[in-house]
């Protein structure tokens, strides 16, 4: 059977902050996938160290860079492009916003 992506509701807008991260488990990527809120926008990745599987949660975020708890990696969450350690991107979805409620592709 092949996947086809579509939008799932993750959460309410109001249940991530401006420049903070709120990560929920989704089990059609069986892991889980971190939303953060960006001057106004909303972007979505997979929750995880693309250098060794941590959970990126966890890590510190300061703008729009953050840093992996367990190495130091760091990637910029509006692009996930690696800017640190790790030379492999983040693996990053498509947000969309209706009303009150944060959807991402999965």
């Amino acid at each position: 059977m092949i996947h086809m992506a579509e939008f799932i509701k993750l959460f309410r807008k109001n249940d991530v902050q401006a420049g903070q991260l709120k990560s929920v488990y989704v089990p059609s990527v069986r892991n889980n996938v971190a939303v953060v809120s960006l001057g106004g926008k909303y972007y979505a990745f997979m929750d995880e160290c693309p250098h060794m599987a941590y959970r990126l949660s966890n890590g510190t975020v300061e703008g729009n860079v953050i840093t992996c708890p367990q190495h130091g990696s760091k990637f910029d969450m509006t692009t996930g492009k690696a800017l640190a350690v790790s030379d492999n991107p983040l693996v990053m979805y498509e947000v969309k916003v209706e009303g009150d409620d944060i959807y991402v592709k999965v």
